[in-house]
């Protein structure tokens, strides 16, 4: 019984402990953003202050639980390889513009004002594209995005 016991108490300590390891290291109770806006993306003439989402993981949680972003920071998406793009607001707390961009880096869709209301709709662009940008909605418009603009990551 004691052997039963103390295996119990062992794998509890081994549920907390993994708990623990899945949360963020801020929670959103302490104001801190789970992303970090520190790469720049041209698109077109504007640069933006973007975080990568590059892992499965990452585009998974994309900007669910975030609060806000600056008016010139995003989200880059970045796929293995070009297919069929779908996304949607999922826990979204402020609505945004989706633009999808292609392998050769060019703007090829855009959809402006996707209000977190929307879900579970699902925003898709048949269009192969590899790369996503999520920016703050009325952002696209305000800096001029065309379907065709160039996009860098430096």
């Amino acid at each position: 019984m004691l052997y039963l016991r103390s295996m119990m108490a062992a794998l509890a300590m081994i549920a907390v402990g993994a708990l623990s390891a899945a949360e963020p290291a801020h929670s959103e109770s302490e104001g801190a953003q789970p992303w970090s806006f520190t790469q720049s993306l041209q698109v077109g003439d504007t640069t933006f202050s973007v975080a990568v989402a590059d892992s499965a993981e990452e585009r998974n949680r994309g900007l669910s639980g975030v609060r806000a972003m600056g008016p010139n920071q995003g989200l880059y998406f970045v796929f293995p390889s070009a297919r069929s793009l779908s996304f949607w607001m999922k826990d979204m707390q402020f609505p945004i513009d989706i633009v999808w961009i292609d392998s050769d880096h060019r703007v090829i869709h855009m959809i402006e004002n996707v209000s977190p209301g929307t879900f579970p709709m699902v925003f898709t662009v048949q269009q192969p594209a590899q790369y996503a940008l999520e920016i703050n909605a009325g952002r696209a418009r305000a800096t001029d995005i065309k379907i065709g603009d160039t996009v860098s990551l430096h």
